[in-house]
């Protein structure tokens, strides 16, 4: 497991280890689309996101029966957060203890202005960065593909009202569910495309945002496998049994 705190689990809940591979930036979408240029601070700072998610190890859990076994990957989060302030010198806001006292009061300034930017999308970002002199904000997406647009919409009103200089979109290439595997990365990357070519969305804004990808492997009888629609199966047959054995 990776170095750092280890997130609380709550007791009973069905535990697995996961991790993340194969960490890959890209903008682009369809074989004659360019890549997308980003300024040089994105640019080096999203280099940084790939090597912290490479091989990032976190615990996935099960916490009751309900809803069909919905599996819990918030730990993700919490790892990335963790390690990239660790290896960078990037730190979630107020939350750097050695930071000089200038800057946390600017960081303390920008934390209340945040409180008034639209809530737009159904929530909060993730997080926000900070190297003291810009912000990056963090939006990770596991869940559904739906979710992408508000995402983009959120990251670009962050940017747009000047809370942030950046954004950054981390995404799974295999969000699973029983019934399909759905590329989240790719997903991305067509909702982009979307925005710009067919929407005509404020370009400046998007070079703003970079999309990083992730292949999510399970830790299953020593060996890392991908994770796919026979892996989840296993995974909740497991999970039933525990619960089963657990009453």
């Amino acid at each position: 497991m990776d170095e750092g705190s280890k997130t609380a689990l709550p007791v009973g809940a069905f535990e697995f280890n996961c991790r993340a591979v194969g960490a890959e930036h890209s903008c682009r979408f369809g074989k004659d689309n360019t890549e997308l240029s980003h300024p040089d601070v994105l640019a080096r700072f999203i280099e940084e996101a790939k090597q912290v998610t490479e091989e990032l190890e976190f615990v996935s859990r099960i916490e009751s029966p309900k809803n069909d076994y919905a599996i819990n990957m918030d730990d993700f989060d919490v790892r990335w957060s963790e390690k990239i302030a660790r290896k960078t010198v990037w730190s979630k806001l107020n939350q750097s203890p050695e930071i000089k006292p200038r800057m946390k009061i600017e960081l303390d300034d920008v934390s209340n202005r945040l409180r008034e930017v639209p809530n737009i999308g159904g929530g909060r970002p993730d997080f926000v960065l900070s190297d003291g002199i810009h912000r990056v904000v963090v939006e990770i997406e596991k869940a559904a593909k739906k979710g992408l647009w508000w995402d983009f919409v959120k990251l670009g009103n962050f940017i747009r009202q000047k809370e942030a200089d950046f954004g950054l979109l981390l995404v799974p290439r295999n969000r699973v569910r029983k019934d399909a595997v759905t590329d989240l990365f790719r997903e991305a990357r067509f909702c982009r495309w979307c925005l710009t070519e067919i929407l005509g969305a404020n370009q400046d804004v998007l070079a703003k945002v970079g999309i990083v990808g992730y292949t999510q492997e399970v830790l299953e009888n020593g060996s890392w496998k991908p994770l796919d629609k026979e892996l989840l199966k296993n995974i909740k047959s497991k999970a039933r049994d525990y619960f089963s054995t657990s009453q």
